[in-house]
Parts: C-alpha cells; sequence; structure tokens
C-alpha cells in the first residue's frame, strides 16, 4: 500500500502512475479528495484509491510513502512519519532540502532511520538520455542546452519553486536534475558557475562547467524564462546530436497521460532494489551540489543586457 504526501505534483503526478502505471493500492487522507475532484484529469481515480480517516492512519497503512511537498517541507513530514513507527520505503522530491547544507543533514538523518530512501533525480530516469550522454565519451566539447518558459514565469506566481531560499530557482529546482544525470556519468569537477536573473534571490539561467575524469569536460545551460522550448546535448564532432523540444519526449510518453513525466515516475518508483549503490549515487550528487553552489557567481540579467 502506498500514500501521498502532497496535494500538487503528488496527485496529477504520481497518483497516475500509482494507479495507471504500477497498479498499485493507494489509501489517502480523505482531505485531498476536494484538490482530486477538482481536477477532471483524474476523476478516474477516485473510486480506485482506499480512503481513510486522515494522515496518521494513512502513514500506519503503507508500507511506501511518496513524499511531494516543497524542500523546506520535507524533513518535517519525514520524521511524522517516522515518529507514527513507519519503517517502508520514502519516495522523495528534489531538491531533497532548501540548500545542500540542509540536505545534508537530511541524508544523515535518513541513514540513521529504519526506512528507505529514494530521491526523485527524474532525468536518471530516462534511459535514451543517459545513453546519449554515455556516446559522448569521444569528444572534448559537449554542450548540454536546456531552454524552457517556466509555469511560474508563464502564470507570475510568487511560489517556491521561484526562490532560490526555499529551494526554488534555476539551478536547485531544474538544475539538480542535470547535476544528477552528470554525477551518475560520472563527472565530478566543477569549473565554473553563473547565475542570471533579476534578482538574486530567483535565478531564472545557469551555465556551469563540469568535467569529467576521462578528460570530458560539458558546458551546462538552463534557461528557465526562455522563450524557446528546447533540450540539445552537442557534442564536437558527433554524427547525431540530440534535439528535442523536451526532454521527457525521450521516454516516449503517451500523450493522453496527465503528466509528461509519467513515465520517468514509473521507472522512478519501480527502481528500489538498490539501496547501497542509491545511497552512494545521492551522497555523490549533494557533493557536487556543493561545490556547485560555492563557486556561483551572480549576474543581474539587467545589467547583462546593457
Amino acid at each position: 500500500m502506498v500514500t501521498i504526501f502532497g496535494s500538487g505534483f503528488g496527485l496529477y503526478g504520481y497518483l497516475p502512475a500509482l494507479i495507471d502505471g504500477l497498479h498499485e493500492q493507494v489509501c489517502l487522507p480523505k482531505k485531498y479528495l476536494k484538490a482530486l475532484r477538482a481536477r477532471k484529469d483524474l476523476s478516474s481515480l477516485e473510486g480506485k484509491i482506499f480512503w481513510v480517516k486522515d494522515e496518521v492512519e494513512a502513514i500506519q497503512c503503507s508500507d511506501k510513502v511518496i513524499v511531494a511537498v516543497n524542500p523546506v517541507r520535507q524533513f518535517e513530514v519525514i520524521r511524522r512519519c517516522l515518529s507514527v513507527g513507519f519503517t517502508g520505503h520514502f519516495f522523495l522530491e528534489k531538491p531533497l532540502a532548501e540548500s545542500p547544507q540542509k540536505a545534508v543533514k537530511l541524508l544523515d538523518f535518513l541513514d540513521a532511520s529504519d526506512a528507505g530512501y529514494s530521491i526523485g533525480y527524474s532525468f536518471l530516469y530516462i534511459d535514451k538520455l543517459k545513453a546519449s550522454l554515455a556516446d559522448n565519451y569521444d569528444t572534448k566539447h559537449l554542450l548540454l542546452n536546456w531552454e524552457f518558459m517556466a509555469h511560474h514565469f508563464v502564470k507570475n506566481l510568487s511560489n517556491w519553486k521561484r526562490y532560490d531560499t526555499e529551494g526554488g530557482g534555476v539551478l536547485r529546482f531544474y538544475g539538480i536534475h542535470v547535476i544528477a544525470l552528470l554525477v551518475e556519468s560520472g563527472y565530478s569537477g566543477v569549473v565554473s558557475s553563473i547565475l542570471t536573473g533579476e534578482r538574486e534571490e530567483e535565478p531564472s539561467r545557469w551555465e556551469a562547467l563540469f568535467t569529467h575524469s576521462k578528460a570530458l569536460d560539458c558546458r551546462v545551460i538552463v534557461d528557465s524564462r526562455s522563450k524557446n522550448s528546447s533540450f540539445s546535448l552537442i557534442g564536437k564532432g558527433r554524427i547525431k546530436p540530440l534535439i528535442v523540444t523536451d526532454p521527457f519526449e525521450l521516454n516516449n510518453t503517451k500523450a493522453e497521460m496527465s503528466d509528461r513525466r509519467f513515465t520517468a515516475l514509473v521507472n522512478f518508483i519501480s527502481d528500489v532494489n538498490r539501496p547501497v549503490r542509491q545511497k552512494k549515487l545521492y551522497r555523490e550528487i549533494n557533493r557536487i551540489w556543493c561545490l556547485v553552489e560555492s563557486r556561483s557567481a551572480f549576474k543581474n540579467s539587467e545589467e547583462s543586457d546593457l
């Protein structure tokens, strides 16, 4: 049995992946009924859910917990679950905390508990993307360029995903996926990192240079306020560069699914059999995240345009 914390992405993202993708049994506290019924795309799932009185009852009847809340609240939710005797497996969202330093403390706390955990770095669950990156080991110049207009900029929302101090912003919310992908592929050095935005607390563009033990380097550009929608991985001299509108296209996600990350989420939830390897990987991702932040400089976008 699985339960979910979070009435946003927890419902429109994880719930279809659990029920339609993995045929898992899901129990939810009744307080989520209103949020579920507000989304027509999820209406068919209401009758497939085991509804319980409250969160405590949901935790106690589950061996898996999806934690899809903002980074500031994630530690609080984990503590609450453990306090009522949960010893199953947590599926956690990225970033793990609002800063890499706080993420280290949460990793320590989790490792000292009896529960297992996985962290949803979505790019690790797009096999074609990982394969394409591996194909570039024969070149010394690689560019990963990801451009899109984030929803909070499209709708001019003042939510946590916009602000660096709350675990949002282009690096902590979006760029962390790229860091995880590069770390798993063997990147271990950071030469430079530049953040750009109208204000330092809400950076919208990130550019960095990563190094690999085989002398491969990768230049990364993530622009979350771009008028273009494009994801590309291009190596010098490479015959077939990878160019798509959205990286999640590479998972061949069906258009009728409620969220384009459906397949990545199914793969993520299914991947719970490598706890030792995962823990080492998560520590290294966090180490490189710390390194990136320590070497980051900020440029005001208005000044950059002058």
